[in-house]
């Protein structure tokens, strides 16, 4: 099997074939919203705090899982996944630097030389890669990270779970997969789902589960973990894991991370599957394909007004409520901007 080049399709224009749960999620909400967010490749301007900080967690732990499997010792493994997960919390770019000393406090600086208020003396210019930390509040503070980082890692460190060993011999992290789930468009073309699963792990019984990390503000109720089953990403990983392993997973073991100020509080819950649900989401998930497809043969992308209240508010709400003609004027306006979304990227 070899997987596409693109997601969308060569036959119809705009008809996406490679499907992960973050663009179905946008179909299953809003046709519309997923045709701003993935067939436009419009976005809302402004860092998303909750997502870098989501990355910076994500990459830590998963660089912490690597290096406890190689056999490193747990505190070194808690330095190197504090390290790579702070570095998610800002950027690269290239600023203006003092070929001299090589500080970056710099006045008046043009093309070829600045004012050095280090050399206090005006000095040729040189550029060079520099980090640049997100402006982000106290919730998403490298603080509050690293916090996070330590105290999940201190909790699990002997976690009865141990990581699945792959046929070939690798660990079960770190996977992004372009799976076939055996269902074809209209016009005969091959469907696909994709994604990156965290890790998967065995019980003492042996059987695999897939694990994914959640953080979020709110608390950790005791019915937090209901709103998983069912779930679209939940069940897209366990349907995939089943693809990917071979085997059918238990389901999805869920890490959830209280993120706070001044705390950090975790629980873990499960969200299981039977293999008849499995079959279901195959099902429901072809339907869902289908629906795009008259969309994008109909060029038409209907919106569902009922979802515009959802999760704190749809951001192309101002948009939906102009006039059609006037949709396009706002869409490039400073409040929006550029964003490419790829089920094909790996993580």
């Amino acid at each position: 099997m070899t997987a596409p080049r693109s997601p969308f399709s060569e036959i119809t224009p705009n008809l996406q074939i490679v499907w992960d749960s973050t663009s179905l999620g946008w179909l299953k909400t809003c046709p519309r919203l997923y045709y701003y967010k993935m067939i436009l490749g419009v976005e809302h301007t402004g860092t998303k705090q909750a997502l870098v900080f989501g990355l910076g967690f994500h990459g830590g732990c998963e660089e912490y899982d690597k290096l406890r499997i190689k056999g490193e010792l747990h505190h070194e493994a808690q330095k190197q996944a504090l390290r790579v997960g702070l570095l998610e919390l800002g950027f690269h770019e290239e600023a203006p630097t003092c070929a001299v000393c090589g500080s970056l406090n710099l006045m008046d600086v043009d093309s070829s030389e600045g004012y050095c208020q280090d050399c206090l003396d005006t000095v040729s210019v040189e550029t060079r890669k520099v980090w640049r930390r997100y402006d982000l509040d106290s919730y998403h503070s490298p603080e509050a990270l690293a916090r996070a980082i330590i105290w999940y890692t201190e909790q699990y460190k002997d976690d009865p779970f141990t990581t699945y060993t792959m046929p070939n011999g690798e660990p079960a992290v770190e996977l992004s997969f372009v799976v076939p789930p055996g269902e074809q468009t209209q016009d005969g073309e091959e469907l696909f789902l994709a994604g990156h699963i965290d890790r998967v792990v065995q019980d003492q019984s042996g059987n695999l589960w897939i694990t994914d990390r959640k953080t979020a503000k709110q608390s950790l109720y005791s019915n937090y973990f209901d709103k998983y089953t069912p779930d679209n990403q939940m069940s897209l990983y366990a349907t995939s894991g089943q693809l990917v392993l071979g085997d059918t997973p238990k389901g999805v073991i869920i890490d959830a991370i209280q993120k706070a100020v001044n705390f950090t509080r975790m629980a873990r819950g499960y969200a299981p599957r039977t293999p008849a649900q499995l079959k279901e989401f195959i099902e429901d998930f072809k339907l869902w394909v289908f629906q795009a497809e008259l969309y994008a043969k109909m060029d038409q992308w209907p919106m569902n007004d009922t979802s515009c209240d959802k999760f704190g508010g749809c951001p192309f709400r101002k948009i939906c409520g102009q006039s059609p003609e006037m949709r396009d004027r706002y869409l490039s306006g400073p409040d929006f901007r550029s964003f490419n979304w790829n089920p094909l990227d790996k993580r």
